[in-house]
């Protein structure tokens, strides 16, 4: 009897872990409590942590000029497991674009450049259904915030169209991200995006 009831509960376990094991696969993201009811967007706390879905190089001034920013960005835990699945960040998605200055230096790897201090955090949570028509910077399926490192309690963003429009207009075909930047969100080459000169 000890071995049947040995084998049955190796069986219960075997049926128990595959089903874990498909859930996990299945990652989905986990609700973060970004806004309230009337939309106000504060900055996630432990951001920092979550997976990278990719990072930026900038020169303000011109491609020739040296970079003078990185812009890293984060979203929140399972949004890359959604987007692959379905080709759109999920609803309650969050990213975070991390934008700090840069040290540089002549190193044996090269003239290499790297984050310094922190200068500004973007946020965007998917909303597709338009939750906060009223607020205006609920648009185009997103919330869009802004937040200073002198202080980052404050979200000092006015308007969608005012702060965030004009950067994110050329990935508009894209959910206004630009997606065909990262790599970690496609099975091989992502399709040629509008915004992609090369």
């Amino acid at each position: 009897m000890y071995i049947v009831k040995g084998a049955m509960l190796a069986s219960i376990c075997a049926v128990t872990l595959a089903g874990c094991t498909q859930q996990a696969g299945e990652a989905m993201p986990q609700p973060i409590e970004v806004s309230d009811a009337t939309g106000a967007i504060s900055l996630p706390e432990g951001f920092d942590r979550w997976p990278t879905l990719g990072a930026w190089a900038t020169a303000s001034a011109g491609p020739d000029t040296p970079v003078n920013e990185l812009h890293t960005v984060y979203v929140s835990p399972g949004g890359i497991e959604s987007y692959r699945k379905d080709g759109v960040f999920a609803d309650g998605t969050v990213l975070v674009k991390a934008v700090s200055d840069v040290k540089a230096a002549p190193l044996t790897t090269g003239n290499a450049h790297w984050a310094a201090k922190d200068k500004v955090w973007f946020v965007m949570v998917k909303d597709s259904k338009n939750s906060h028509k009223d607020n205006p910077l609920w648009r185009e399926g997103w919330g869009w915030a802004l937040f200073d490192a002198g202080d980052p309690s404050k979200q000092v963003a006015t308007s969608f169209e005012e702060t965030c429009q004009t950067c994110h207009e050329p990935a508009k075909d894209s959910d206004w991200i630009y997606s065909a930047a990262y790599p970690v969100l496609h099975d091989g080459e992502p399709k040629k995006a509008s915004w992609d000169p090369n």
